[in-house]
Order: structure tokens, then sequence, then C-alpha cells
């Protein structure tokens, strides 16, 4: 499904080029473009990949053992952020070649390639992939809640989970202080598996 859409995405930017002459627009309006679309995709990367962040115990700052996180691990994030750096050079590309006006066989191909590709990375897959990543999460606890739902205090059931199992990501769970507690995605999560209790006579 994925590559159907990148592959539809290629195709109507070659398109366009051809169709709309798109490779006359002027460099005032080809750059903002580009910036807009890089400045999207970084933020929604950062964003994003940074929610799938684990909480750990680890050193602080002040040399204190606390909670910190590292590099977002997960597959998800680690995508969302190549596509930017990716989607960029594809930009530059598209930008050079319709600026400098550089000519050479098959260039409005290339040209078409380059955008389609480019804006496909920045502005698609920079926060898609991540939000799949966190959805993917979330249905893994809901598949898995049997326990959770049997427990009397159904939040911190959930808690102890996560950190038992390592999935102590900063869009589930925060620090306050020194104690972790669930963020408004985990405490919506705790009620969707406390309402699927099977109702008891």
């Amino acid at each position: 499904m994925v590559r159907a859409l990148v592959a539809a995405a290629l195709a109507a930017g070659v398109w366009a080029v051809l169709r709309y002459r798109l490779h006359e627009l002027p460099w005032q309006v080809v750059v903002p473009i580009a910036v807009t679309a890089v400045l999207f995709g970084a933020v929604a990367s950062f964003w994003l990949g940074r929610s799938l962040q684990r909480w750990r115990r680890g050193k602080l700052g002040d040399g204190t053992t606390g909670w910190t996180t590292g590099h977002a691990d997960v597959p998800a994030a680690v995508t969302a952020g190549w596509a930017v750096v990716y989607g960029a050079c594809y930009l530059v590309v598209a930008v050079l070649v319709q600026v400098q006006r550089v000519r050479f066989p098959g260039w409005p191909a290339v040209l078409g390639t380059a955008w389609g590709f480019g804006l496909v990375l920045l502005l698609v897959t920079s926060w898609w992939v991540p939000w799949r990543g966190r959805r993917a999460v979330v249905r893994s606890l809901e598949e898995q809640a049997g326990v959770l739902r049997a427990a009397d205090d159904v939040p911190a059931a959930l808690l102890e989970r996560l950190e038992g199992h390592g999935m102590l990501f900063r869009f589930l769970v925060k620090v306050v202080g020194d104690e972790l507690v669930l963020t408004t995605a985990g405490r919506h999560l705790a009620q969707r598996i406390e309402s699927s209790r099977p109702h008891r006579p």
C-alpha cells in the first residue's frame, strides 16, 4: 500500500511538471515551497519521534540518578528522521535544477521525481510513520490487556506493566518530580482498557 502511494506521488509529480510547466516557476515561488516543506518535516519528525523515546533510570546532568531519555530507537522514529534528510536532499536537487535551469535529457522526469519524492517524504512520511508506530504500541497493549482488565486500579497496573516491559514511551508516560505518571494519552488508554471489561451480572 505504501509503495503504491509513493509510486502514485512520483507519477503525479512528473505529470504535474509536464502538464502545468512547473519548471518555469520563478525561484521566488520554488524556494519558499521547499523551505516550508523541510521545516514542516523537521518539526513533525522531531516532535513525533521524540514522543517515541523511552524513559529509563540514568545519570542526570547534575550527577544524580533519575529518569532520563536517550535517542528514540524505535524503527518508526528512525525512519521519520531519515525521511527528512532524504526529502531535503531531493528538494535541494529539484531547486537547483529548476532555479539554475539545468537542462539534460530527461530533466523534466528527474525534476518531477525529485519534487514528488521529496514532498512525500517531508509532508507525509515525517509524521505518518511515527504516528503509525504509536498506534502499533497502543494496539499491542490493548490486545494484551487481559491481566490489566482484572486489576482494581487499571492506570496503576498499566504503568507497572509499561515499566516492567520497557515500554515507558514519552507519549504514554511523563515524569513529575521523580515519579512516573501517565500522560493524557496513557490515561485514555487505561480508560479504554477499563471500559472493555466484560460486564458482570
